[in-house]
């Protein structure tokens, strides 16, 4: 007899989110060798290029909304596609809030080369120096990471602290307080040696934020990122929280299925990506990570130069201080995602390139869309990610539909077109996307995990759909259409 499972463990991922689709990595080779010369920036056509593969996200309805910013030796374009959401047909530009997710891993990274700068820490200290007194420092046989490994992925810290306890699926990191991080580090057992392999992790790059505004004695994480790297850089619309007066440019968060879901509170791991930004602040972001490149770096550019070193090697690449590189060896990036939105940022020096992307829904294909905005400016025609979907006779719609189990103690699973996407849910969870292996069998990116429909003889919707994942099998029967 099977037991009667919770809806976070039946579907594991919609319990946690995800700060970053770190599955982009293997995907930003970026340059094409022989054509990273680009083209020169007066010949390029930005408009139809951002429309190609930004637009394509709004017209299928993967997101509201898109803004593209992009600044190519010396000339800046913004491009904005879409509106606030459903409900709220204002239109999106350069100057709309977005969460950004792990972008601000970067702005983490550099916060820490700068605190090394002014003399208040070593990256190449011990973590276990570093944390308050009666914490033990987390090991793995006797061996703990630095503060830069705690950066760069290679801490060996898990991708979530084991003590995250979440009560709210759409707001996953809410109330989780110092005390309970630190809770959390308290003699953590780590999963593998420090420095010995690559592991995305939000912990890790959380905790590091903490620690770097008791070393510079800051009110929080957000009043040290405004004093020494949004401040500095003239980023107005940049911080953690959004000042009451320009709430109303703050883009609704959106789920797959296109419902509004609430913006994360990332409490005391806001420096794994609590941060919102906009197209026009993070152009200038990007700008000053080329700035750092072009001289002698001095100052807070001398932290940001620090931050672009190569540490490690990961798949499709390598890591340097909190940001990826890409395989040409020269582009540097990042890209984010909360439950309801998305963003990624590309800095390639030898184009002299910053490409931004923004969206007000989860998508993981943002760092793909910002990686071939960048390869058709350095003349590389590419495909875009997103294209018109085929007919496919009505098929997709017989799918949608309400079903449950009683394995799933009351909860539904929700299952939902969005243009020619198949989108589904759990009760209150968050929904993903899933992909067509045949007419009735869909598969998940986020994660291991089937889905099959059982259809009626001739006409008529689904009767049924069995999720497999784990080895288990649920099979949810229809109660009813729509979500």
């Amino acid at each position: 007899m099977q037991k009667k499972i919770t809806a976070c463990a039946a579907v594991a991922v919609w319990c946690v989110g995800s700060l970053a689709s770190v599955s982009a990595v293997g995907v930003a080779g970026v340059l094409v060798a022989g054509r990273a010369e680009g083209q020169a920036a007066g010949g390029v056509d930005y408009e139809r290029i951002a429309g190609k593969h930004a637009a394509p996200l709004v017209e299928q309805a993967i997101s509201p909304s898109v803004v593209v910013g992009i600044s190519h030796a010396g000339r800046v374009t913004y491009h904005a596609f879409g509106v606030m959401s459903e409900g709220d047909p204002r239109p999106v530009d350069e100057r709309t809030i977005y969460e950004i997710g792990s972008v601000t891993k970067t702005m983490t990274a550099i916060l820490l080369a700068e605190a090394d700068r002014r003399g208040e820490l070593s990256i190449d200290d011990a973590l276990s120096d570093r944390l308050p007194e009666g914490v033990a420092g987390p090991t793995f046989g006797g061996e703990g990471p630095t503060l830069g490994q705690m950066a760069d992925h290679t801490s060996g810290f898990p991708r979530l602290p084991a003590n995250l306890a979440i009560r709210d699926p759409s707001d996953p990191y809410a109330g989780y307080t110092r005390a309970r991080l630190m809770s959390g580090v308290d003699g953590l057992v780590l999963e593998r040696r420090p420095g010995a392999s690559y592991a995305y992790s939000n912990f890790a790059p959380g905790l590091l934020g903490e620690l770097l505004v008791d070393a510079a004695g800051a009110a929080g994480y957000e009043a040290l990122l405004g004093s020494r790297l949004t401040g500095p850089l003239g980023m107005v619309d940049t911080s953690v929280t959004v000042k009451p007066g320009d709430a109303e440019r703050l883009a609704p968060a959106h789920l797959a299925d296109g419902s509004v879901t609430p913006h994360w509170d990332l409490a005391s791991l806001a420096g794994a990506g609590g941060v919102r930004s906009t197209a026009a602040d993070l152009v200038v972001y990007g700008r000053a990570q080329l700035a750092a490149r072009s001289g002698d770096a001095e100052g807070l550019s001398a932290a940001i130069l620090r931050t672009h070193t190569r540490r490690a090697a990961v798949p499709g690449g390598a890591i340097a201080l909190g940001w990826h590189i890409a395989r040409d060896g020269d582009t540097i990036w990042h890209n984010g995602m909360t439950g309801g939105s998305a963003s990624a940022v590309f800095v390639s020096p030898a184009l002299d390139l910053v490409v931004v992307v923004l969206a007000n829904a989860a998508s993981d294909r943002l760092a793909a869309v910002a990686e071939r905005v960048v390869q058709e400016i350095a003349g590389v025609p590419v495909e875009p990610v997103v294209t018109a979907p085929k007919e496919d006779g009505g098929a997709i719609a017989r799918l949608e539909g309400r079903y449950t189990s009683p394995l799933l103690g009351g909860a539904e699973f929700v299952v939902t077109r969005r243009g020619s996407r198949l989108v589904a849910r759990l009760g209150p969870q968050q929904a993903f996307e899933v992909f067509s292996k045949s007419p009735t069998r869909f598969e998940y990116r986020e994660i291991e995990a089937e889905l099959e429909f059982e259809l009626p003889d001739g006409e008529g919707p689904a009767v049924a759909v069995t999720l497999f994942q784990s080895g288990q099998e649920i099979r949810m029967e229809r109660v009813g259409f729509g979500g």
